[in-house]
């Protein structure tokens, strides 16, 4: 039955395609024969391409396994990537720790050497080459003379004629003269004396003036109208106010005056008059309007 129908498709092939020059029937035979060939090189194929299935599949799985070992050296490059970057810190902070450390030691060599904070004049040494010396302890006295403060106590009468800045001269016992001008005075009198500080700062690059010295100061203030009287002449009223007898037509007359300046010559007195004829002996005797005899004598 099946041959038959080979046999049929066959001729209507045939036909279907015009005609045949000549006919070639296969026997029962070599179809047979053909069937079985075409089926055991079917079977090859299919051994062959289940082969080629395994094949792929290993090589899916092979696959895999290079994937998953890829993943793995990503996460080791990862882990090695932080580890690098932790070492990096690591060497940074060294480095800050070691210049720290270079630092200190610098440091430590510049206090080798101890340095003036100004120039001036060696004073007293006091360490020695081999002593030990200890943080905050003395070792020298520099005595900067360049600049001169002169320091002296003004009556509580007089500060008040005194400002900041006014000239002002130092005359100091060995006769050396200076000149500068009032950088200080005290708001607050002295309880013992009742005296205000007063300091004067003046110019002594040349070395002249040295520290202690006893010095005169004079400062210049508003003028007015002064006489330089012995000191003998001053005398006190009957209310303890300071004043000079003078002699005004022949009789006695108490005058206040207000002290300016003591010296070696005298005193120096206001609230006089241009001219006035002041008694300088017997003074203390005498009351106001007492008539006396005037006798002049010239120093």
């Amino acid at each position: 039955m099946v041959e038959a129908k080979i046999n049929y498709s066959a001729a209507k092939k045939l036909k279907a395609g015009g005609y045949a020059s000549e006919s070639r029937l296969a026997s029962n035979e070599a179809l047979k024969q053909q069937a079985i060939a075409n089926l055991e090189t079917a079977k090859v194929g299919v051994t062959t391409a289940k082969a080629r299935i395994k094949s792929a599949i290993a090589n899916i799985e092979t696959a895999k396994a290079g994937v998953e070992a890829t993943k793995a050296r990503i996460k080791s490059a990862i882990a090695n990537v932080e580890t690098a970057k932790a070492g990096v810190l690591s060497a940074k902070a060294l480095v800050g720790s070691a210049q720290s450390s270079v630092a200190a030691v610098k440091k430590e060599l510049s206090r080798l050497e101890i340095y003036a904070p100004f120039s001036g004049y060696l004073e007293t040494n006091t360490a020695e080459l081999g002593s030990l010396m200890q943080p905050g302890s003395l070792c020298a006295t520099i005595v900067d003379l360049s600049t001169v403060k002169l320091v002296g106590f003004v009556s509580e009468n007089s500060v008040s004629q005194l400002k900041l800045g006014a000239k002002s001269y130092g005359l100091t016992s060995a006769g050396q003269k200076a000149t500068g001008k009032v950088t200080f005075i005290s708001k607050s009198a002295d309880p013992a004396t009742r005296t205000f500080r007063l300091e004067v700062s003046t110019d002594n690059s040349s070395g002249a003036l040295i520290d202690g010295q006893t010095v005169e100061i004079s400062v210049v203030s508003d003028g007015e109208t002064a006489h330089l009287i012995p000191a003998s002449a001053l005398t006190l009223n009957s209310s303890g106010e300071m004043g000079v007898r003078i002699a005004n037509r022949n009789k006695s007359e108490f005058k206040p005056v207000q002290l300016i300046r003591d010296t070696t010559k005298g005193v120096w007195v206001s609230g006089l008059n241009v001219e006035e004829e002041i008694i300088i002996i017997g003074q203390e005797y005498l009351t106001d309007d007492v008539e006396i005899i005037i006798s002049y004598s010239e120093n």
